[in-house]
């Protein structure tokens, strides 16, 4: 059936749409199939089983009766329905909680991996969600810092020396996997950046000090480089995340009625100083042995 929807979409493009001399225009030369969704058994999902999932009970939540009532209405084989309500019931015991949009659309992404059908895991579209928490936390943080006219200190350049060279480093790698069309890696690089390296070390790196319990102002030169990679690290995510990171995108900087994250260019700079990212992964490894033996 994807052929004719694809046929459909293409034909009525050409029928209505032409160029300046009147030829029809073709809407686009590449489909991007994506394997069959499963449940969480591998099963395939359809309504006599009881097992199909509905993405906008997802999005907004549903309650536990409701979804019982949804997946055992209009049943072709009725005898089912009483197996399906009770295993239902204990799959969803609380129903389904609201996730979003986005953290849907994140999952889907993650586990649509070329040439092979999806298993659907509730436990991916949960993560998922808790790195969109994650996302509105950083901004929180980084938006809530003050900031003075004092003197860049030699850790914070370090770091963001690193982190810009890391950035570089991902943005010419998902290029790359965007061009041949590996959108799950291309997430995972994203996801990967932003959690581990931006969140887990950069913002604990730049982030002010505390003295006698109050927080210190931040130097102008670091604030701006963090609100940039923000910004850069937006503009990546935007594919996969498009609502969050257009509302994060809005606030970053004063921006102009109807400007959009929709249509901006990616312009990160491809060059990376490899040498700064091997030292840091070496300090990584000590820090991170230290907090094991702790």
């Amino acid at each position: 059936i994807i052929f004719f929807w694809v046929a459909r979409m293409i034909m009525m493009t050409m029928h209505f749409m032409k160029d300046e001399n009147g030829n029809p225009q073709v809407p686009f030369k590449t489909v991007y199939v994506t394997g069959l969704i499963r449940d969480e058994e591998g099963n395939k999902m359809s309504k006599s089983k009881g097992n199909v999932l509905d993405p906008l009970d997802m999005i907004d939540g549903i309650d536990k009766d409701t979804l019982i009532q949804k997946r055992t209405a209009n049943m072709m084989q009725p005898q089912m329905a009483e197996k399906i309500a009770k295993r239902t019931a204990k799959q969803f015991p609380d129903g389904i909680a609201p996730h979003g949009t986005d953290a849907l659309r994140f999952t889907l992404c993650a586990l649509a991996s070329n040439g092979r059908d999806i298993n659907w895991d509730m436990k991916r579209l949960d993560g998922y969600r808790n790195f969109c928490n994650k996302i509105w936390n950083a901004f929180r943080l980084v938006k809530g810092w003050e900031v003075a006219d004092i003197e860049q200190p030699t850790y914070a350049a370090l770091a963001t020396e690193w982190f810009e060279s890391m950035l570089a480093k991902t943005a010419a790698e998902v290029d790359d996997l965007f061009s041949k069309y590996r959108l799950s890696e291309a997430l995972m690089a994203v996801y990967k950046l932003f959690w581990d390296e931006f969140s887990s070390w950069y913002l604990e790196m730049v982030k002010p000090a505390y003295i006698d319990g109050k927080a210190q102002p931040m130097d102008q030169k670091t604030y701006e480089k963090t609100l940039s990679f923000f910004d850069s690290l937006l503009k990546l995510l935007h594919p996969f995340m498009p609502f969050i990171t257009e509302e994060l995108w809005q606030h970053i900087y004063d921006r102009q009625e109807g400007e959009s994250l929709m249509v901006q260019l990616v312009d990160i700079k491809k060059v990376c100083n490899e040498e700064i990212i091997k030292n840091f992964e070496a300090v990584k490894e000590v820090i991170g042995g230290i907090r094991t033996i702790r």
